[in-house]
């Protein structure tokens, strides 16, 4: 067991996070826990307020949301690319998150039609663990 500390910024706000992982197993069996939250963005600031920082409670329930909000944007980006490629490709897909706990992930497609938003706005519902954290703005 080889124990790696990765430091993360993800590309969903502006937090920066040390997790630790065994680079032993296997990737698709592997666990990511936090080693170390370094920088909180302003938009978790006002979520965790500056509480999280370090290794704490609050600082295990900040990775716990950032973890989220990046799973939900991967998992939306890939129901737009499934749907059409071109969107993603021509700068169509976008997002944003709003200023609730836990935040919602708005997404605008510019250049999609009805047929292709009800595809994604699909594959969006049926995920149970989305509900009520995605909105695909008209």
């Amino acid at each position: 067991m080889t124990k790696q500390i990765t430091r993360w910024s993800p590309d969903t706000c502006r937090c920066v996070i040390e997790y630790a992982w065994d680079d032993s197993v296997d990737p698709s069996t592997r666990v990511h826990s936090l080693e170390n939250v370094i920088t909180i963005c302003d938009a978790h600031v006002a979520v965790f307020g500056g509480r999280a920082i370090g290794r704490g409670a609050s600082a295990a329930a900040l990775f716990a949301g950032v973890v989220d909000e990046n799973q939900r944007k991967n998992y939306v980006y890939e129901a737009v690319q499934v749907v059409n490629p071109a969107l993603i490709e021509g700068r169509g897909f976008s997002y944003s998150f709003d200023k609730s706990s836990p935040r919602v992930l708005h997404v605008q497609l510019v250049g999609a039609n009805a047929v292709q938003k009800t595809n994604i706005t699909n594959r969006i519902t049926a995920n149970a663990q989305l509900s009520g954290k995605v909105v695909l703005d008209p």
